[in-house]
């Protein structure tokens, strides 16, 4: 019987400047899109508002507001640098039998079994200081009220009013939890011997279920906050069930010297794999709950030769193998909830206009999995030599050639892509502002 268990906690905290007002809280109508690219629109009727005369008419809960944009700001005095509090737990327990079939007969003496169970589990926290609320941020910037409307336009001593300040500013809670419960078995030994030796099998079994859910701070959840990545909860977890089994045949062996064939013998291994995969529903957009069912059978075959007695030449080993492969999707992958990056770009459709009509370098881009995905596979040939001079004492050489054909790739187009194909479908090009 043999069994291990851990169980760590680690905290880490990090610092990051002060929030950037960015991406703008007031979007392009019908989108999610920032109506000021790399920047905030600030409605004149806003108390601090400099300007009397707006250079852009956005649509705001129904009526037409002159606006200011281009406003860049960044909260140095009002809330100083952000910090990041992250806090892990980690478990690992490990329990199981191991033994020899000798006892039982002398047929079963070479035969040795195992099975156990393991179970792993990550849990995480983590506490994001002095982010922005896009909605609280848009209230403030609509405020008339200089005791609470939040004033973009300050100088780097000045700081928003105490009001303005709790109105706007945010701590963001976000946690998530991955387990991985595993169950297995197997056992191997001699089957029976051949005249160059004896034929080896192994066979098991297993069943793993990993789970993985993400609970996000209802801001990050909608994509309403500013300064932390946003993302939206989901709960997906999966079921395999998985046999393999393996034989190793010896053709010829060294007992033999028979030549062209010192040694000569053959593996052959299958593996099969059943899952059944669970996603919770997603809500903007609806995504209904969803389960997806398939399996897979994949075998392999190799050799191994050596072709001359090494007292001739040296050791001289040739070898190949034929395998099929699958690769599941991670449960991230198939989770249809959508996370947030802000990857940098290049737009070569933009690259000769004005500097104010080009693509900002940094975008917003939103990822999601697909609860329909279907695992990669792919077919191996692979051949090589390995080589040892008898008159080069610790000199080997050695050769090899992988040949891989995948299919089913999983992948993602990120926005750097999409830009570049500039598919109406997928791409939404905003009209230059008046005048420029």
């Amino acid at each position: 019987m043999f069994g291990d268990f851990k169980v760590a906690r680690s905290f880490f905290a990090a610092s990051l400047a002060a929030v950037p007002f960015t991406p703008d809280p007031f979007k392009i109508p019908g989108t999610s899109v920032g109506f000021s690219p790399n920047s905030i629109s600030v409605p004149i009727q806003n108390a601090w508002n400099p300007f009397t005369v707006g250079n852009r008419t956005l649509n705001i809960n129904g009526v037409d507001t002159p606006v200011t944009t281009g406003v860049k700001f960044r909260g140095i005095n009002d809330t100083g640098p952000r910090s990041e509090h992250f806090t892990y737990w980690d478990s690992l327990f490990d329990v199981g039998l191991r033994g020899e079939m000798g006892e039982f007969s002398d047929y079963t003496k070479t035969w040795n079994w195992e099975v156990g169970f393991r179970y792993a589990r990550n849990e995480g926290k983590d506490l994001s200081i002095g982010e922005v609320s896009q909605p609280g941020l848009r209230d403030a910037l609509l405020d008339t009220d200089t005791a609470t409307a939040f004033n973009p336009f300050l100088n780097f001593t000045a700081h928003n009013t105490r009001a303005a300040r709790a109105r706007v500013y945010v701590n963001l809670q976000n946690t998530g939890e991955y387990e991985l419960p595993i169950y297995y078995a197997t056992i191997n030994g001699d089957l029976f011997n051949l005249p160059a030796g004896p034929v080896s099998f192994a066979i098991g079994g297993e069943y793993d279920a990993p789970r993985f859910n993400r609970n996000r701070d209802p801001l990050n959840n909608s994509f309403q906050s500013i300064g932390s990545v946003d993302g939206q909860s989901f709960r997906v977890n999966r079921d395999i069930w998985g046999i393999y089994e393996e034989i190793r045949v010896p053709i010829t062996s060294p007992t033999w010297n028979f030549w062209g064939f010192y040694s000569f013998e053959v593996d052959f291994a299958e593996r099969e794999e059943w899952y059944s995969n669970n996603t919770s529903t997603v809500l903007v957009p609806f995504i209904a709950k969803s389960n997806s069912d398939y399996n897979a059978q994949k075998p392999k075959v190799s050799i191994r030769w050596q072709p001359l007695d090494p007292k001739y030449i040296g050791a001289l080993t040739l070898r190949g193998s034929y395998s099929e492969a699958f690769h599941a999707p991670t449960l991230a992958e198939l989770a249809p909830a959508g996370s947030q990056n802000f990857p940098l770009v290049t737009d070569p459709h933009t690259a000769t206009n004005l500097p104010e009509n080009r693509t900002d370098p940094q975008v917003e881009e939103r990822i999601s999995g697909n609860p329909q995905l279907h695992p990669e596979v792919a077919y191996e040939w692979t051949y090589g030599a390995v080589y040892s001079p008898k008159w080069v004492k610790g000199l080997t050489l050695s050769a090899d050639w992988w040949h891989i054909d995948m299919r089913d790739i999983v992948t993602t187009p990120g926005a750097q892509f999409l830009i570049q194909q500039n598919n109406p479908a997928f791409v939404q090009r905003v009209p230059p502002a008046p005048g420029s």
